[in-house]
């Protein structure tokens, strides 16, 4: 709570606070940055990252290969955590959404994505960045039994 007759005074103020405080980063945080940087720790993360998302990608092909195109046409799962599912016409992306949320499996709907929403293909968005190795397989494979519940 700001009294009446100071509140023009804390408005040009806080102009200046703002400023120093978002622009200019601690010198502790500027030093920790500095040694992350010279140790070699961010290259050694982005190793173990990319390893990492290497095998969750792999997996992720070899389980989808098997996926029927006519039923659900996979893109992506080459790099990046993100794919996208096309569906066929027949299954609502919606429905699947709501069933894979009920098994604690979360996607989301690409209709955002359209800024043309007929130009919309009836697909979802999935994640693999919060799952390890073991779930990509036993996620993927509850996503397609519940397409196949839905065609």
């Amino acid at each position: 709570m700001i009294p009446d007759d100071l509140i023009d005074r804390y408005e040009e103020w806080i102009k200046y606070s703002y400023y120093s405080s978002y622009y200019m980063p601690s010198l502790v945080s500027q030093a920790t940055f500095e040694s992350y940087i010279k140790s070699n720790i961010y290259e050694k993360h982005i190793k173990i990252i990319d390893k990492h998302l290497k095998e969750l990608l792999s997996i992720f092909r070899s389980v989808t290969a098997k996926w029927d195109s006519n039923i659900v046409k996979v893109i992506g799962g080459k790099s990046g955590y993100y794919s996208t599912m096309i569906l066929n016409s027949k299954i609502s992306s919606k429905e699947l959404i709501d069933r894979l949320k009920k098994r604690n499996i979360y996607a989301s709907s690409n209709k955002r994505a359209y800024y043309n929403k007929e130009n919309y293909d009836n697909s979802i968005r999935i994640s693999l960045a919060r799952l390890n190795k073991n779930e990509v397989k036993v996620v993927l494979e509850i996503i397609y039994e519940e397409i196949l519940t839905l065609m």
